[in-house]
């Protein structure tokens, strides 16, 4: 840290090290061939693809709601006749 030389992420650490208020994101970016700005370390976001499991989720859910306002109705009739 006191040679501005990080191995990971963390962004508290680096704001105390550069004198700036502590922040709860980073911006991360290069500049220009040959120009002394930051050199990124390659964010690599491996977002889980459950598209399946939230869709059987909520059509579970509304299969279920269905069942509970059938059984309401059928309960509903019964009472009223």
């Amino acid at each position: 840290p006191g040679g501005g030389v990080w191995h990971w992420i963390d962004p508290p650490a680096m704001a105390r090290a550069a004198g700036l208020p502590e922040t709860a994101f980073y911006v991360q970016a290069a500049g220009p061939a040959g120009e002394d700005y930051p050199i990124p370390g390659g964010a690599a976001l491996e977002l889980r693809n459950d598209h399946l499991q939230y869709a059987l989720t909520w059509f579970g859910l509304a299969a279920a709601l269905l069942a509970v306002h059938a059984v309401l109705r059928r309960r509903a009739r019964r009472g009223a006749a």
